[in-house]
């Protein structure tokens, strides 16, 4: 028997990647936040934001004015240049075209409409690619509202495992009765997470945690937990037309997810 001795070396476990070039990868850009409002900010008695996942509570609030514009630009946003190609080529001016809009689709320019209903401020904020911008926006939004509102409303997501459509992680001594307190492994993502960090540790809040399933920024919450959600929302915001609000939120969540919208993720 001939034994064939080994020559190979073996792959080293651990490699050290090439330094990215620098003018293909660049850092996330910072965009520029500000609240714009028509006119001088009075005092409110709860603020409500809400992620554009559960925009259908927001919405069917009734007689909602509007008082001014979250902007977020991206001001220093850098597009790939074609005057630095020497020769014109097909492909490559396709490749650049391609490459900007999707730059553009990562880091758009938004106006986001802020309302006023009765004592409620209230807005929903989308989901960023760029997930600085929610730490950014959301040192904004309390820089701008903190000393105008006394009570901070906020929905987020969660997968719930414990048989409960609503979970809450409000401030102390402002607790939702009835309402079970968010307990680990579940956990909050998004722009009320991050506002829930940046808080004064003072500030008064009520953070109602939806059952949700789906990727972070798409999240999809059973009908149950939304159904529940708006009557929660009737007594926290003192909503007037609350048969009305109630009688929205139920018929929209219906029409559009009709008995059930959990289901598998292929």
């Amino acid at each position: 028997m001939l034994i064939k001795p080994i020559t190979e070396v073996r792959n080293p476990r651990h490699i050290i990647d090439d330094e990215e070039d620098e003018t293909i990868e660049q850092p996330n850009p910072i965009p520029q936040i500000t609240i714009s409002l028509d006119s001088k900010l009075k005092e409110y008695t709860n603020i409500l934001i809400v992620p554009n996942t559960l925009s259908l509570l927001q919405d069917q609030l009734p007689n909602q004015k509007q008082i001014g514009i979250i902007n977020i630009d991206y001001k220093d946003l850098k597009l790939i240049n074609t005057e630095n190609i020497e020769e014109y080529d097909e492909d490559e001016q396709l490749y650049v075209s391609i490459q900007n809009e999707s730059i553009l689709k990562k880091y758009p320019n938004l106006k986001i409409p802020i309302y006023e209903i009765e004592d409620t401020i209230t807005f929903n904020i989308p989901h960023f690619t760029n997930v600085i911008t929610y730490n950014l926006l959301s040192k904004e939004i309390i820089s701008q509202f903190k000393v105008k509102v006394e009570n901070w409303v906020l929905l987020s997501h969660s997968t719930l495992n414990n048989n409960q459509s609503i979970n809450q992680l409000s401030s102390t001594n402002n607790l939702v009765k009835d309402i079970p307190i968010l307990k680990p492994p579940h956990s909050i993502t998004g722009i009320n997470a991050s506002i829930i960090t940046h808080l004064p540790p003072s500030t008064k809040y009520n953070l109602l945690v939806l059952n949700s399933e789906g990727q972070f920024g798409f999240e999809k919450s059973d009908n149950e937990s939304v159904i529940n959600s708006s009557y929660v929302l009737v007594n926290l915001l003192h909503i007037k037309n609350q048969k009305e609000y109630l009688k929205n939120v139920s018929l929209k969540i219906r029409k559009f997810n009709g008995y059930s919208n959990l289901g598998m993720y292929i």
